[in-house]
């Protein structure tokens, strides 16, 4: 999701993680930004948590 999404980069190391930012170009760095500011209002409020919470009350009681 992370990846899809393009809202960060998923490594197995810090040192990947270096790696990959000392890479990363300021026009990627800026296209996670906008990615990022797209979905902020949904993290800030919640959303997803709630989401996940009322699917799994679904499931247990609908099905």
């Amino acid at each position: 999701m992370i990846e899809d999404n393009h809202w960060g980069i998923i490594v197995n190391s810090l040192t990947e993680a270096v790696e990959k930012v000392r890479a990363m170009t300021v026009e990627e760095y800026n296209s996670y930004v906008d990615a990022i500011r797209e979905v902020k209002y949904s993290l800030d409020n919640g959303y997803f948590t709630k989401k996940v919470l009322v699917d799994s009350v679904y499931k247990l009681f609908i099905h």
